[in-house]
């Protein structure tokens, strides 16, 4: 077989094979992924770095450089798989930006309309939030409302 692991479990990303039941999105370059990437790396190595599909398609080049097997088709499907799903974008996709939504967006996504209004407030007065922990020091605001929304909610700065 080909050794894909050496340069990510060098730097500490490696992780056991990915195992069939993992799920991965569907898409085009998945197959490609599960077969040549998948020999030596689990999803989670994907999920934890979140590169451009230019970065991956460095990281791909090296792991060529080391023996992965396939085509330059194969090779170029996995790049824009994983900056398609696994991107910096992809982190964010179908979140609400706590930073950048109107109150009536938040109230859109699940947010309660009064939690909606204080965190429009305090946000306009002290700047962006850069983490749920953030949301504790706002006045009045009942977190307990907001913890299913929790993984809904970006706090990328504006």
């Amino acid at each position: 077989m080909f050794q894909v692991g050496v340069l990510l479990l060098v730097a500490g990303f490696g992780r056991p094979p990915l195992q069939a039941q993992t799920t991965l999105p569907e898409g085009r370059g998945r197959n490609e992924f599960q077969r040549i990437c998948g020999q030596c790396h689990g999803v989670e190595m994907a999920v934890k770095l979140r590169m451009s599909e230019d970065r991956w398609a460095g990281v791909v080049d090296d792991m060529v450089s080391r023996g992965a097997q396939g085509t330059q088709d194969d090779f170029d499907r996995v790049s824009r798989y994983l900056g398609k799903y696994f991107g910096p974008e992809a982190a964010t996709a179908g979140k609400v930006s706590v930073n950048k939504a109107s109150a009536k967006d938040l109230v859109a996504a699940g947010v309660p309309e009064d939690a909606a209004a204080l965190i429009i407030s305090f946000r306009e007065k002290n700047g962006s939030l850069k983490s749920w922990a953030e949301l504790e020091k706002i006045p009045g605001l009942d977190l307990s409302k907001l913890g299913a929304k929790k993984d809904q909610l970006d706090f990328t700065a504006q």
